[in-house]
């Protein structure tokens, strides 16, 4: 062992209550990164599989599934799937209750059957249960009423008032729209995981737009491409406040971190006077002395770490499985606090956090130049 580190393995200093605040920051720092990831993660998810990445629509209101540049769309870098979906609005009627949806279909599957799938939000404020049956009005020249079975209910993790998504199968929607077997309402892209984001979406949307434009024949329509992060700005929006805030997070509790270390270290520094003039007098140079010094702050700001890192994560566990901590969806989007540990992001959280704490320990170790030998020691 060299002579800094046994002289630092040697240095009592209990500093809990530096221990305790660093625990809390790094607890607090943790949990921010991990519900910001989450409420990313399962918004994005919950848009793509709700309406896609990328949205690409017809100029008629009407997409045919026979266009020749569909399968350069499929082959650009980033794009996953392309599907046709139908889309067909119309009312859900219960008992005396009504309510506003949006009935939609893969237009490759399900021969027809009349059964329907319904958001839980819809199904409880109709009173559906699983097994039940609903009339859904529709029109398309004239109105058409049809009397659909709940197959199942699904909970949304992107739920707004104003659109509620009812899944049927796509023969029934063709013969309410009045549609061929070749004709859909629009085509949705799910896009690569490095793509769903704001920038992502919209690049890709460009793109595809500017490949339907170069490739679309004379008697084709070209399509229009909308990216999610344009449909659903003010969510998207909402998202990036929620990064703002994170990072506004991760500057306060560290600095406040750093601070109480700076304190702490003080102390220690003001109690081993004697002993940095002591090892002045034996020869040991300011540097040497400070890193002593250092490695005591590291070795608390390292327990507060460890502490805060394992509570942050075992309460992230609990919620994540649990889903114990509810929201309101009208007000953020989602039913639950939405956790996501990403063991790389929390390193780098941690090492960077730590390494801030560290730079700023150098502050109250210029008090070691300061200490005279001659002034802390007394020659008899």
């Amino acid at each position: 062992m060299r002579v800094g580190g046994l002289i630092a393995s040697r240095l009592r200093f209990k500093g809990r209550m530096a221990v305790l605040t660093i625990a809390i920051s790094f607890l607090v720092i943790i949990l921010a990164v991990s519900i910001s990831d989450g409420f990313r993660e399962t918004i994005r998810e919950g848009i793509g599989r709700m309406a896609g990445e990328v949205v690409l629509s017809g100029p008629e209101g009407t997409v045919s599934t026979e266009l020749s540049y569909l399968d350069d769309i499929l082959e650009l870098e980033g794009v996953e799937s392309l599907r046709p979906v139908i889309y067909c609005p119309g009312i859900v009627i219960k008992g005396g209750e009504l309510g506003g949806a949006v009935f939609k279909a893969y237009a490759d599957s399900g021969p027809g059957s009349l059964k329907a799938i319904v958001p839980s939000g819809l199904a409880t404020k109709l009173g559906l249960t699983e097994g039940d049956s609903f009339l859904g009005y529709f029109y398309s020249g004239k109105v058409r009423a049809r009397r659909f079975g709940v197959e199942g209910l699904y909970d949304s993790p992107v739920q707004t008032a104003s659109r509620e998504l009812v899944f049927a199968e796509a023969e029934d929607l063709r013969r309410l729209m009045g549609y061929g077997p070749t004709t859909a309402t629009a085509f949705e892209l799910r896009l690569s995981q490095r793509y769903r984001n704001a920038e992502g979406m919209r690049r890709m949307a460009a793109e595809i737009a500017t490949l339907c434009a170069q490739n679309a024949r004379e008697d084709e329509d070209v399509l229009l491409a909308a990216a999610a992060s344009d449909t659903y700005g003010r969510i998207f929006d909402w998202l990036d406040l929620i990064d703002f805030n994170v990072l506004a997070i991760l500057v306060l509790m560290t600095l406040v971190a750093g601070f109480n270390m700076i304190s702490g270290l003080l102390i220690l520094l003001f109690r081993s006077t004697s002993t940095i003039g002591l090892l002045k007098a034996l020869g040991m140079c300011e540097r040497a002395i400070a890193s002593v010094f250092l490695r005591v702050g590291a070795r608390i700001a390292l327990k507060g770490l460890l502490i805060g890192n394992g509570i942050a994560l075992g309460l992230g566990l609990v919620q994540k499985w649990t889903h114990l901590v509810r929201l309101n969806p009208a007000n953020y989007f989602v039913s639950y606090v939405p956790i996501s540990i990403d063991a790389g992001k929390i390193l780098l959280t941690d090492v960077s956090a730590f390494l801030i704490i560290m730079i700023l320990l150098l502050l109250p170790c210029l008090f070691i130049s300061k200490v005279e030998p001659s002034e802390t020691l007394r020659i008899r």
